[in-house]
This record gives C-alpha cells, sequence and structure tokens, in this order.
C-alpha cells in the first residue's frame, strides 16, 4: 500500500517557547529557537541586498488604526544586535546601541545632507489605560513622573520600595537600594516581566491567568503559582481597571462599537456565539477584546497621527518620515534647519498634556538626535 504524502508540520517560535515554559530543557530545542531568531534577520535583510535604496509602503489600513509598513517591512525587523556577545542585545529602539555590532534595524538611515531625530512616546498606553479607567493613583503617579513599572515589581518581588521613585536607575540616592536588591537598572528582567504582568493582565487581561504568558518566571525566584497569587493581588488592588475593561467590553456586544478618547469610531460584528458567552459567563471573545484595543491602541495611532501632521505638514514640511513604528517615529530634517532651532519647536507637539476621560494626562517622550554620524540623547517633556 503506498504510503501517503504529508506536507510537513511547521512550529512556530511562541510554540517553542511554550515547551520552554513548561520545563522542557533540550539542546536541539534551544538551537531551534536560536535558528529561527537568526533566521528572520536573514530573511527580511535577504530581499535588500544589491539595492541602494527602497520606498516602503506606508499606510494607515489595520483595523486598529495602526500603520502597516510593507515593502519591506520594516516594523518587524528585529532590533537586537546579531553579535553573539553584545552587552546590550535588546537596546531601547530610539537609543544608541553601545556596541560595535548592528542589528536589521540598522538598514534605516538618513540621507545626505540630512540630520535626524527618533522618539517614542514614555509608556503611553499605561497613561492612557489609567485615564479611561479612572484610577487616581496611577494617573498621579504619571503626573508625578514616577516609575510606574518599578513600583509594580515591587509590589510582585515583594521589594522594598527605592527612596527616589522616578529615578530608581541611576538616582545617587538609590545606590544602596540598587545593592540590596541587586538591581540591573531599566531592563532589570523582574521590571520587564512586571511591565508585561501589567500590560497583560491589569490591562488586557480577563484575569489573574493571563500571566500564564509571562516567560522565565521561575529563574527570577517566582514560582507559577506565586504569580498567579501575585497577580490576582495585582488585579484585586485596582477595580476601576477591571470596572473599565468589562464596561468596554460589554459595549462591543451590546452597542457594536467603541471610540477613541478622540472620538474615531470602530464597529464590531460579535457572533451569538460571542454574545452568548459574554452574557452568560460573562467572558468576553475576540471581538470584545478588540474594542478594547482599539479604544487604546486606536487612541495612540491618533495621537501619533495628529503629532506627524504637526510635525511635517504644518511646521516642517521639509521633513521625511523614515519610519513610524505606532508608539515612535524617525524623521528627517535637512541640514539647513538647526536642531537647536527644531527640537524645542517640536517638542510642545510631540510631548502634551491630553485630555482623556476628564483626565489631564501628560504624554512624554524619550528619543535620540542623530547627525553626523554621533547621537544624543533627548527627552521631550511637557
Amino acid at each position: 500500500m503506498p504510503r501517503l504524502k504529508t506536507k510537513p508540520t511547521s512550529v512556530n517560535a511562541d510554540a517553542l517557547e511554550a515547551f520552554r515554559q513548561r520545563g522542557v530543557q533540550s539542546t536541539l530545542l534551544d538551537a531551534r529557537l536560536e535558528f529561527m531568531e537568526v533566521e528572520g534577520t536573514r530573511r527580511y535583510v535577504e530581499g535588500l541586498v544589491g539595492q541602494e535604496r527602497c520606498y516602503p509602503d506606508m499606510l494607515p489600513t489595520q483595523k486598529s488604526g495602526r500603520w502597516s509598513t510593507t515593502d519591506p517591512p520594516l516594523v518587524n525587523f528585529p532590533i537586537a544586535c546579531i553579535a553573539p556577545d553584545c552587552p546590550k542585545p535588546k537596546p531601547h529602539p530610539t537609543t544608541d546601541r553601545e556596541c560595535s555590532g548592528w542589528s536589521a534595524r540598522d538598514i534605516i538611515t538618513l540621507d545626505k545632507g540630512e540630520w535626524g531625530l527618533k522618539w517614542d512616546l514614555d509608556g503611553v498606553e499605561a497613561r492612557l489605560f489609567s485615564a479611561y479607567a479612572g484610577d487616581d493613583e496611577d494617573i498621579q503617579a504619571f503626573r508625578e513622573g514616577l516609575d510606574l513599572h518599578t513600583i509594580t515589581c515591587c509590589r510582585v518581588y515583594e521589594l522594598p520600595l527605592p527612596p527616589d521613585l522616578r529615578n530608581p536607575h541611576t538616582s545617587p540616592s538609590c545606590a544602596a537600594w540598587r545593592a540590596q536588591v541587586g538591581w540591573e537598572g531599566k531592563e532589570d528582567k523582574r521590571r520587564v516581566t512586571s511591565k508585561n504582568l501589567r500590560y497583560g493582565v491589569l490591562q488586557y487581561g480577563i484575569n489573574e491567568k493571563a500571566a500564564s504568558e509571562i516567560r522565565d518566571i521561575e529563574k527570577l525566584g517566582l514560582t507559577r503559582t506565586q504569580l498567579f497569587e501575585r497577580a490576582k493581588r495585582l488585579l484585586d488592588s485596582k477595580p476601576k481597571y477591571t470596572a473599565f475593561k468589562r464596561l468596554t467590553w460589554g459595549q462591543v456586544i451590546e452597542q457594536r462599537e467603541t471610540r477613541t478618547f478622540l472620538g474615531r469610531k470602530r464597529r464590531f460584528y460579535p457572533s451569538r456565539q460571542e454574545v452568548d458567552t459574554w452574557r452568560r459567563r460573562g467572558i468576553p471573545g475576540d471581538e470584545a477584546k478588540s474594542g478594547l484595543n482599539h479604544r487604546i491602541q486606536g487612541a495612540v495611532a491618533d495621537i501619533m497621527n495628529l503629532t506627524l501632521i504637526g510635525i511635517l505638514v504644518d511646521l516642517y514640511p521639509e521633513g521625511t518620515l523614515h519610519l513610524n513604528a505606532h508608539d515612535g517615529a524617525f524623521v528627517g530634517f535637512p541640514v539647513s534647519l538647526r536642531p537647536e532651532d527644531v527640537i524645542p519647536a517640536v517638542t510642545p507637539i510631540i510631548a502634551r498634556v491630553w485630555d482623556v476621560e476628564d483626565h489631564k494626562v501628560p504624554i512624554t517622550a524619550s528619543g535620540v538626535l542623530l547627525r553626523g554620524g554621533q547621537s544624543e540623547r533627548v527627552v521631550f517633556n511637557v
């Protein structure tokens, strides 16, 4: 009897990482994950070999309002440095890598006779979420410029709070605290997991089980049971977040729409099964979750659209948009425009106070000035 020919099943990186999270230890598994990361860089860069210049398509075609960048998909290019021994393998996208390596994202460069400005909005989704929910504690923390992710981290890992809640990473007053808790700065893995916990559970999750997506928690001294317990504790301490999420999910089911705080509407079409599941069990389906995403991520897209219009249409039409990465951008300016004049002019456009659900929300940004092969950090404050 002839053997049936079957198509090989492809296993993606998330599926492989899930095996690792379940405790599977395998040299082959590690090698496969490393290969997939390298293959991602190769796949994107290979199509550009021999090309001196490309003009990607940038269109606001996603349902959430986010832009799609294609041919090539620059936003998907890995930021991580390809050097195996790089001290900062995954740098912040708007700051200097501080190493001699390079990443696929480095193909986005300035033209001759141009200087550049990159920026990312600081925790914009968290700021919007706190205002939508009306959580006075978090709203005040953002107004005072406190590091909310470090505060959350201290709660989750039961660490003492640093004496300086604005800058615990480098402030001299926090030196003893950093030594006591073994703090590794803004990229401390405990802070990163707490940031993921805040986004994945407090902001978008249905319940504490959403914390199951957080990786390598055991290496940081927590069991999965402890993680779920502390995720539930975090949820219980923020009832207004839960109330806002349920209100928004219900709007999708009953009204078939949600709006950003700037008024942009999106229609939804939940299935009969999703409506029934929500009404009987209070569990949101895909359409309800998308409605929540629209209120937050759609609002970020609105903010960035207005920011780019203000800079590149109203103020400096000579400028060039090199990349829009949802909550960040890379813009080039001709050298005839001096950074010393441009940066003060664009600062109130990038960083400003937005009126969100009757709450004044300051949106700030961190970035870098690029000129003459050198980089200089820039902070955009209200």
